[in-house]
């Protein structure tokens, strides 16, 4: 089976690493996972064996002057320019309250990929899904409406309940998750997929007779 993930970014995040560990997941069964996002950088999750596909933002000619300037400017100051024009602009965006149309940017990326399932991972991306008519939509549904509202304003939060209502079907990660999608959206179907640990990585430590002693100490106190 063809499965394509659609990410606005890829930057360092504990939901996007949920993503990747699916992805990868998928992948060792064989079936044929991408994903495609508009910026970032997945180096920092070692061993992805998804193909990641970006696409280069179009940018009209002010656009342009605008990020030529911005790559000087990080190149004087940080003797670095290596930033993606998107990178750049949704940080802006996020300070001035306006944004490229990356939904419609999204949305052609993700229509020129040929998938037997197609899964949003943010609300943004829900509509890029919807807009691209790919077959089988899915919404992998990991937000809550303080962080939306935090870091969108009141406008994102409006369109995050609104992405809700589509006519996915649903995966999320708690059951706080799918009471919050069955109240926007009755009739949905709601699966809850727990992001698990990994025991390599989190597991408990040896005991230490010095901290023991101590945490009695104070217990007895």
């Amino acid at each position: 089976m063809k499965i394509l993930f659609a990410l606005i970014s890829t930057v360092l995040a504990g939901g996007v690493r949920y993503i990747f560990e699916v992805a990868n997941g998928l992948k060792d069964k064989g079936h044929d996972v991408k994903i495609v996002a508009l910026a970032g950088d997945h180096s920092w999750f070692k061993n992805l064996r998804a193909e990641v596909i970006y696409k280069p933002l179009n940018l009209n000619t002010f656009s342009s002057i605008v990020y030529a300037f911005y790559k000087f400017y990080r190149y004087v100051t940080l003797r670095s320019a290596k930033r993606n024009p998107y990178d750049t602009f949704l940080l802006i965006s996020s300070k001035l309250g306006v944004r490229p149309d990356i939904i419609i940017e999204l949305a052609e990326l993700i229509r020129s990929f040929d998938s037997d399932v197609t899964v949003a991972t943010y609300y943004l991306t829900a509509f890029s899904v919807w807009f691209s008519q790919n077959k089988n939509p899915f919404y992998l549904m990991q937000d809550f409406p303080e962080l939306v509202e935090g870091n969108e304003g009141k406008l994102g939060l409006n369109m995050f309940y609104h992405s809700l209502k589509l006519p996915f079907s649903f995966i999320t990660v708690s059951s706080y998750a799918k009471q919050l999608i069955v109240e926007n959206n009755p009739t949905a179907k709601v699966t809850i997929a727990h992001p698990g640990v990994d025991l390599n990585i989190f597991r408990p430590r040896k005991a230490n007779s010095q901290n023991q002693k101590y945490y009695g100490n104070i217990k007895g106190v």
